[in-house]
């Protein structure tokens, strides 16, 4: 075994646990594993990725060095109708969206339809026929190992105005509020931290689990005018359930890039004055390179880093930067270690020679936070259940959006009918179902107009998408 394997004396099966992903054979032990399956090592020369679109597909049929079987069985724009119309097709649009690069496991796990990842399935076959997509395979030294395939946004999408089609509950689905963005895909970090994130999400208390389209540092830190254009963003973002952030930014080296992002943290923690933020460093080395020690290099340089000035000790940096290594939490494969359920972490906040200590995110009194808005703190938790890249089991009723939309578009809010009233409505109904009152409700006051089941009445007003216009897309 190796040195830097930690052992699995604690360890447990991830298949003896109850999981929340309550989709068919795709919970967490089901799943194939990316870090332990040797995905990890993308870059080495062990395993490559090798990515198709729609566009180069065609271009490759159009100059006839595409194999004969290669084309897709519907047209650009029948794919894109068959997408429109389908629940389950948009939620994998918003799951690749948010998360940049997964497997067809991972998106079925998210949307909860375990016929997503079937090799015979349409959907997501059909992002692909419509320019929505890219699908990628895994390229082993291996010839016959067998790989789930991959999935990430394709950058030609942007210029399709897909949203276009789309009412504004959807959109907000789809696009998390945002434009369509394919930005740097580094597919190994992508899947790693899609596949941690979707484990947080099974098996602890997590209040919301958020992709790497969500993470950006201007979006973390709106009020922050240094930030204000910044595009730099972390893999995922973890909120608890009050309300504290948990950055993650998954790393397998100690480059000067590694020290570039742990700076630029730094700086947003030090304007961060309500310390709603934990900045998190996860490890996702080779655990069986035995020489470099990249583990050791992280610590030596966020120890550097939180201590470089009086005034991120005292604004309280070295509590706010945590380091983990994935091997830790899940020491070998199908094992899961029992501190990941609390998100056991190490902080440098001890004295010199032995500076990092452990603490556990998830718990309040060790990590305590106290906003002076709860309810704000909370927005992200309640938000997500509008968003369809958050795991399904994790989706709350979200945003009133017909509220929304009636303040977006210009309409008055709607008028609450008094308790009174209502309990009237309610007596007179219920007198009307009871068959020994029918021949005095005959003689008795009608229900009104806009109450009537009459199902040729008018229907309530539809506000789409056409009716926010420019609205929506400065929001």
């Amino acid at each position: 075994m190796s040195a830097l394997r930690t052992p699995t004396d604690e360890a447990i099966p991830l298949a003896e646990l109850p999981s929340a992903c309550t989709t068919p054979g795709h919970s967490a032990a089901e799943r194939v594993d990316l870090f332990w399956s040797g995905v990890r090592s993308a870059g080495t020369g062990q395993v490559a990725m090798s990515w198709t679109s729609r566009t180069s597909l065609d271009r490759y049929r159009s100059t006839g060095i595409a194999h004969p079987g290669s084309r897709t069985r519907w047209s650009q724009e029948a794919a894109l109708a068959k997408v429109r119309d389908d629940p389950t097709r948009l939620q994998a649009l918003g799951a690749l969206h948010l998360w940049r690069t997964m497997t067809s496991e991972q998106v079925a796990a998210v949307v909860g339809s375990p016929l997503t990842s079937s090799p015979r399935s349409v959907d997501l076959a059909l992002l692909f026929a419509a320019g929505l997509a890219q699908r990628g395979m895994v390229f082993a030294a291996e010839r016959r190992a067998i790989a789930p395939m991959l999935w990430r946004p394709d950058i030609a999408a942007r210029a399709m105005r897909f949203e276009d089609r789309l009412s504004y509950a959807e959109w907000l689905g789809v696009y998390a509020g945002q434009e369509w963005s394919w930005g740097a895909q580094a597919g190994r970090h992508n899947l790693i931290t899609t596949e941690l994130s979707l484990r947080v999400a099974e098996y602890t208390p997590i209040g919301a689990v958020l992709g790497e389209l969500l993470a950006g540092a201007r979006l973390l830190f709106p009020t922050q005018e240094q930030l204000a254009r910044s595009r730099r963003s972390a893999d995922a973002v973890w909120v608890r359930d009050d309300g504290l952030r948990i950055v993650v930014e998954a790393t397998a080296t100690a480059t000067t890039t590694f020290r570039a992002r742990l700076e630029h943290w730094i700086k947003a923690l030090l304007q961060d004055t309500e310390r709603s933020t934990v900045v998190l460093f996860v490890d996702v080395s080779d655990p069986d390179n035995d020489r470099s020690r990249p583990d050791l290099m992280m610590r030596r340089g966020i120890v550097d880093a939180v201590t470089a000035s009086p005034e991120r000790v005292e604004a309280g940096i070295p509590s706010r930067v945590a380091f983990a290594r994935y091997r830790d939490w899940f020491p070998d494969l199908g094992l899961v270690h029992p501190s990941f359920f609390g998100l056991q972490v190490e902080r440098p906040t001890g004295r010199p020679g032995a500076r990092f200590e452990p603490v556990d995110l998830l718990d309040p009194y060790a990590v305590p936070f106290a906003p002076a808005d709860p309810e704000a703190a909370r927005a992200p938790i309640v938000h997500a259940g509008n968003l369809y890249g958050v795991p399904h089991w994790l989706r709350g009723p979200g945003l009133d959006l017909d509220a929304v939309v009636r303040r977006l578009a210009g309409f008055p809010p709607p008028e609450v009918m008094p308790p009174e009233r209502r309990a009237e409505l309610v007596e007179r109904f219920a007198r009307r179902a009871d068959p020994s009152a029918r021949a005095q409700s005959r003689h008795g006051d009608d229900p009104p107009a806009s109450l009537s089941t009459d199902p040729r009445r008018p229907r309530p007003l539809a506000l789409g998408r056409a009716s926010l216009g420019s609205e929506r897309r400065g929001s």
